[in-house]
């Protein structure tokens, strides 16, 4: 016989100077940990995808921008209460990373971008007004959304590493 526990799910921070906070750790651990894993790694390679399915490390990094920029998009959303739905997703089309390195072409450039998008997205949550704090429900699910980004983004850490030492 097998038990069945509920996830235990943390608790979002209270206001969104918390929430602003827990987010900016979280993020300053993986900037510092996405510039390891690219540090010193030739352009070519981190451009390189190392299978025909998978992303280069170039490409991971155009994901967690693109990721920023569509978190930054629902959080206007949420918080004019005109939050989008759909029952389908169009997935993480190349399209969005051609467009991204066209502009930002090196490891460094995606770096600085995907620094600012981040700060962006940060600055977006200290900045959360107070009749959408109020709607407890719609906050905590934003605050427990954007702790669980961490988990994401160390997926995707795992998958730059692998993409560099993919030769």
């Amino acid at each position: 016989m097998m038990t069945l526990t509920a996830r235990v799910i943390e608790e979002p921070p209270a206001t969104p100077a918390a929430l602003a906070e827990a987010v900016r750790a979280a993020e300053e651990e993986l900037a510092h940990l996405l510039e390891e894993a690219v540090a010193g790694v030739p352009e070519d390679l981190a451009g390189r995808r190392p299978g025909e399915t998978e992303w280069s490390a170039k490409e991971v990094l155009c994901h967690l921008i693109a990721s920023h920029r569509s978190t930054q998009q629902w959080i206007v959303e949420m918080v004019g209460g005109q939050e989008r739905w759909s029952d389908d997703w169009a997935g993480n089309l190349d399209i969005g990373h051609a467009g991204l390195l066209a502009v930002y072409p090196t490891t460094a450039d995606l770096l600085a971008e995907l620094g600012r998008a981040a700060a962006e997205t940060r600055a977006m949550l200290a900045a959360l007004p107070e009749h959408f704090v109020a709607r407890k429900g719609a906050f905590w699910r934003l605050g427990r959304e954007m702790k669980e980004l961490p988990a994401h983004n160390r997926e995707h850490l795992a998958q730059v590493k692998a993409a560099v030492a993919a030769e």
